[in-house]
């Protein structure tokens, strides 16, 4: 009996490619190419007929004498492609017919089953996840009905376009190619990762595809392959982030982007869990459920690699956060991560100091100017607390003058408004000015005597490197020493820290968060005369020595310098900013919302607003959270988004955000189009 609704898979296979003969023929898990297509097919049980169309060329013979077994086999016209499907049609008489080509081996059974379905229920009559990309290059396939086949047959006169199969049917999508009036339709992904490429067409991506299959099997579903190469960015060169030129591309439209549709069910469930047993449901403010919309963002990881996290919803994301700047390099590099497994063997914390540490100071020695002598702790508040203690006792002074932010402990954040719990009689201890403010910087220097003068000393201008230039000048002729606090700076602006970058040496200065790649350790550097203080004061730690957290930070400096590391991410940056605020304008908000140097540390400056600025914050937050970035307010750079495959999904995500955010604006109340709870600002850190 003949089935109403016949759906049938035709291959288009041959075996004279002109870059990569017998492609067809070839082993992926020691099948062939057109093997391992038809068995990933096979798993589409509402397809009734699998067949391959191929030519009537003697070169072909072997396609027919080796899969006729596994699949109906149909010989036409080399050249008029369109007429091989026609008639194969005729034969087999199906309803449905869906197009594919052995360009594409890892052509994914679950988004197929999705385009039939949307197919028969949108009752189109053309469908694919081509006309306006956002699946992978290399996942593409075609549905049409035999009715519009039979049509395209008659009216498609031109040959070098029946060669192509579907054009005629893409209605309006050619500027110089004719079409017919079709009803269609595109598939589109929530996220759009049409930049990478997954086509066979030489041998390059044959070993590439090759290589991808031998790690993952012949089951996989694409995502697992996009999880894999972004765990695995080396693979990655240009070629395979760079979108095909089809043979009619030079007839496209331009496409539309897709818009992202992220869930958090998990995160929101667990957060219940865990705030009834952890205050505030992590151990970092800046981590925290405050700093997102509570309802509508991640709140916890589940892994992260290169320069991508993934939350436990299994959402990914492009993460400018980067653990609040500990990952320089990227999450879970290769080469650190095999340092500290070696390690791990040996020992991690023991009863004697370790080699290593004497290791990690000489290289600190080298690199940074004032680094006569150092120390370490694991958090950038050891540092800077011991910093400040060592200059009390070198100095015999008690006050404290500070510009910026340097940690949790009293000395300092009794000085802000999260004040609570320090008492006052430490608070007097602190005096503070705002960062590159000369003049009040002097008026304090001179009328009160300081142990200290710390300060964090990236300069974005000339004015505010000669500032710094000035206090040097006024810390040495008062007798105040000069701390830079480098936590952020150091490793970043440059590997000797801004003191290298400006040639301002200081008396004392704190490194930590980039120099071991996400392990936990922070550095006090300085003076001899004044380190040797540590001699007499009490800073003893029972993990400063920690080996693995060590030799993590001597393999990331390694490859800082050898990749010249701090450079390419200032060269990443200057791009970036002005790709953003290109997309800014694009989508008219940079009335709203600019980014600005420096380019080591990019920053967003949202400007007054109309709406309350927290609100609008939210609603940014959740918008670029929606699509797949985390952003705050600055981007925290790692090597492992210097390249192009990151650089063009954060600027084609971002502009998917701002065209929401665009969208909520435009409304009477956007307030009502926040899905989750405002966001909670921690306290005003820096000037």
């Amino acid at each position: 009996m003949k089935k109403k609704n016949k759906i049938i898979a035709v291959l288009q296979a041959r075996t004279n490619s002109s870059r990569l003969p017998k492609k067809v023929l070839k082993k992926i898990n020691n099948v062939s190419v057109v093997e391992f297509m038809i068995t990933r097919l096979k798993r589409i049980e509402i397809i009734d007929e699998i067949w391959i169309a191929t030519t009537n060329s003697k070169k072909d013979n072997i396609i027919e004498k080796k899969f006729n077994k596994i699949a109906k086999i149909f010989r036409g016209d080399e050249k008029d492609v369109l007429g091989r499907y026609y008639e194969l049609s005729l034969i087999s008489n199906p309803k449905v017919i869906i197009r594919l080509t052995a360009d594409c081996p890892f052509i994914d059974s679950n988004i197929i089953k999705l385009g039939i379905k949307k197919f028969l229920t949108l009752k189109v009559d053309y469908l694919s996840n081509v006309l306006d990309r956002t699946y992978p290059d290399g996942l593409d396939f075609e549905i049409f009905n035999f009715k519009t086949l039979k049509e395209t047959e008659k009216n498609c006169k031109d040959i070098s376009v029946r060669e192509h199969v579907t054009p005629y049917m893409k209605t309006d999508y050619y500027k110089k190619i004719k079409t017919g009036l079709f009803k269609t339709y595109n598939l589109k992904n929530e996220i759009d990762f049409s930049h990478f490429r997954l086509t066979l067409d030489t041998e390059e991506d044959y070993l590439f595809l090759k290589n991808i299959a031998k790690n993952l099997g012949s089951n996989f579903s694409w995502m697992e392959v996009i999880r894999y190469l972004t765990q695995n960015p080396q693979l990655l060169t240009k070629k395979f982030i760079t979108k095909r030129v089809g043979a009619l591309s030079r007839h496209n439209k331009i496409k539309n982007l897709n818009i992202a549709n992220y869930k958090f069910g998990k995160s929101n469930k667990y957060f219940e869990k865990v705030k009834k047993i952890i205050p505030l449901g992590t151990q970092t403010f800046s981590k925290s459920f405050q700093q997102y919309v509570k309802g509508a963002a991640p709140l916890f990881a589940e892994n992260g690699k290169g320069a991508y996290l993934y939350d436990i919803d299994k959402n990914n994301y492009i993460d400018y956060v980067m653990g609040l700047l500990p990952i320089i390099i990227g999450y879970a590099d290769k080469d650190i991560n095999n340092s500290i497994k070696s390690q791990l063997e040996k020992g991690i914390t023991f009863s004697l100091a370790s080699k290593l540490e004497y290791q990690l100071a000489k290289k600190l020695k080298q690199i940074i100017p004032c680094a006569e002598m150092v120390r370490y702790g694991k958090n950038g508040s050891d540092a800077t607390s011991a910093a400040v203690r060592l200059a009390r006792y070198y100095t015999g002074r008690k006050k404290i003058l500070i510009a910026g932010y340097h940690g949790w402990h009293d000395w300092y954040i009794g000085s802000t408004t999260r004040d609570k719990g320090v008492p006052n009689e430490i608070k007097k201890l602190t005096d503070k000015v705002a960062s590159f403010d000369l003049k009040a910087f002097k008026k304090r220097i001179m009328t009160s005597d300081y142990a200290a003068f710390i300060i964090e000393p990236y300069a974005d201008t000339n004015e505010e490197k000669n500032y710094l230039k000035e206090v040097r000048r006024l810390t040495s002729k008062y007798r105040t020493l000069l701390v830079f606090d480098e936590i952020i700076s150091g490793f970043r602006i440059n590997i000797g820290g801004a003191q290298k970058e400006y040639n301002i040496v200081p008396d004392l200065a704190t490194f930590g968060k980039s120099v071991a790649n996400g392990m936990p350790l922070s550095i006090i550097a300085g003076k001899s005369k004044i380190m040797k203080g540590m001699n007499e004061i009490f800073f003893s730690t029972t993990f400063g020595g920690e080996a693995l957290s060590i030799v993590a930070a001597i393999s990331t400096i390694q490859k800082i310098e050898k990749l010249n590391i701090s450079y390419k991410i200032k060269v990443y940056g200057k791009k970036l900013i002005e790709g953003l605020n290109e997309v800014i304008s694009d989508n008219n908000l940079s009335n709203y919302i600019k980014f600005k140097g420096p380019y080591w540390w990019p920053r967003l400056n949202i400007k007054n607003t109309e709406m309350d600025q927290n609100l609008f914050k939210s609603l940014l937050r959740q918008e670029l959270n929606a699509c797949g970035l985390l952003i705050n307010a600055t981007l925290n750079i790692s090597y492992a988004h210097c390249n192009e495959m990151i650089y063009n999904q954060t600027i084609s995500r971002y502009n998917l955000a701002l065209r929401r955010l665009n969208k909520i604006l435009r409304k009477k109340n956007p307030k009502k189009e926040l899905k989750g709870e405002l966001i909670k600002p921690t306290f005003k850190v820096r000037d």
